[in-house]
């Protein structure tokens, strides 16, 4: 069992609450990294979606109909990402 001493992660909070701020902020980094990781595939899936169901895809629900629109708008998310 561990007991309070053997829990790295408490210990090393612990030594780190001086610089609290910069831990949380690099938590935050690390998450935020994951996600732009991850966007690229997701868009070229809506990206796929867009070509083959064209005025039901995803982003048509949200009131975008037009092909070239819906393109347009994944072409931004895409340049923001």
């Amino acid at each position: 069992m561990l007991t309070r001493s053997n829990q790295p992660l408490l210990r090393l909070l612990r030594y780190s609450q001086p610089n609290q701020v910069q831990v949380w902020s690099a938590i935050a980094c690390s998450i935020f990294n994951t996600i732009f990781d991850l966007a690229p595939p997701y868009l070229i899936g809506i990206a796929i979606d867009v070509v083959i169901s064209k005025e039901n895809s995803l982003i048509a629900k949200f009131g975008i109909t037009s092909i070239t629109g819906q393109l347009a708008i994944l072409f931004l998310l895409t340049l923001l990402i």
